[in-house]
């Protein structure tokens, strides 16, 4: 690794008592460096977050606004290289170091943590009449009825409102989504716009956990509570006449994410047990990331590959056709052994790739009609309001 020295430089300007959204000012001197982005773990350790600016005197600079509070953060030095600042405080992260970011006064970080536990109450009680899980186990489905699938909406709430919206012109019945609804599952506030902004769109929702929604076994119990899921592991089924819908859960375990264990023994019974034409399963986490494209390849279903396989054949013995992920932040499906593996993750997260490789904003459209599955893929440009279907299937 190349000599770095390093300056880390920490503003914030403050108007009142308390306030959100502080300016805080980074700078890394790194002349022989191409590229550093900050790695945070409010942001799941995303290594191409946050990028810097490099200046002609090889200083690094990058501007944040953010809300009082601690934040654990790493330098990424040209994608690889994880370093710490010198000048900050530095604390350990499931046994690897880290250095922290403190921003505000402890006043400020307290009336924050205050104001984010009314924001967690104030997400419970508008969910209390959000339409979800508790409707769609009682639904009749009719013969013919189609629905939507998305996934990634955190930090884009423009896109992921733009996709409702179109999703309800179709008439859907539910809108599935792959999980990364907010950017962080204790960021209360994010919460509480997110199921805002789905009750607008008046149709009903189930979500599979992504990475982002949940980091502990109580940030998963919360989840449960927020969307009425009956089992508090997050993971659960619903049937739709001829369809049956799989949600699983792949943060079930904390730092490890196969679907193993109790979650593998009830997915068993479950696909054993059903009757349903049409299944279709709903996971954050690909089994077939892209090693040549996206960020994930790295901490995916395939770095488990007795897992993923295992799973794989269940999924084939019990007839399931479709399993529908997120995590990438772009479209992309493969047919594996006769079943389709679709990412779905295109409602808002910043996108992994260019546009010609699926990175852009999308949802699918799964039409039944008379048992008979149709899929369409919606590309949606942001800047023209348009879309147009990029693949059908």
């Amino acid at each position: 690794m190349p000599k770095i020295s390093m300056l880390f430089l920490l503003c914030a300007f403050l108007t009142a008592t308390f306030a959100r959204d502080i300016d805080v000012y980074f700078h890394f001197k790194a002349p022989q460096a191409k590229t550093i982005c900050i790695a945070m773990e409010c942001m799941d350790w995303e290594q191409d977050a946050n990028p810097m600016q490099k200046g002609p005197d090889g200083v690094f600079t990058l501007k944040m606004e953010i809300n009082p509070g601690e934040y654990p953060y790493m330098y990424v030095v040209d994608g690889k290289y994880w370093v710490q600042d010198p000048e900050a405080q530095s604390i350990r992260i499931e046994n690897t170091p880290a250095s922290l970011l403190i921003v505000g006064t402890e006043a400020e970080r307290a009336a924050e943590r205050a104001v984010q536990a009314g924001n967690a109450d104030q997400a419970l009680q508008a969910a209390q009449d959000l339409r979800g899980y508790d409707e769609l186990s009682q639904f009749q489905a009719p013969a013919n009825f189609c629905f939507g699938i998305l996934g990634d909406c955190r930090d884009g709430e423009g896109i992921y409102k733009a996709l409702l919206s179109k999703i309800k012109e179709f008439k859907g019945v539910m809108v599935a989504n792959n999980g990364d609804m907010v950017s962080g599952p204790t960021v209360y506030n994010e919460w509480l716009t997110f199921i805002q902004d789905t009750k607008n769109a008046d149709i009903p929702f189930v979500a599979a956990l992504g990475n982002h929604d949940t980091k502990k076994a109580a940030d998963t119990v919360w989840d449960s509570k927020l969307f009425k899921i009956p089992q508090k592991d997050f993971y659960y089924s619903l049937n739709f006449g001829n369809c049956a819908f799989f949600f699983l859960n792949t943060e079930y375990t904390k730092g490890s994410f196969p679907i193993s264990g109790a979650q593998m023994d009830w997915l068993k019974s479950e696909l054993s047990s059903s009757t349903a034409k049409n299944k279709f399963v709903f996971v954050h986490r690909p089994l077939y990331p892209l090693k040549s494209q996206g960020q994930h390849y790295n901490d995916s279903l395939n770095i488990y590959p007795a897992d993923r396989d295992a799973l794989l054949q269940l999924f084939k013995d019990n007839g399931v056709k479709y399993i529908f992920c997120g995590h990438e932040h772009f479209y992309n499906r493969q047919t594996v052994e006769g079943v389709e593996n679709v990412i779905v993750g295109g409602a808002g997260a910043p996108l992994y790739t260019s546009a010609a490789k699926g990175g852009y904003y999308h949802f699918v459209l799964v039409t039944v009609k008379n048992g008979t599955v149709k899929c369409e893929v919606y590309k949606y440009d942001s800047t023209a309001g348009t879309y147009q279907i990029s693949d059908t299937f």
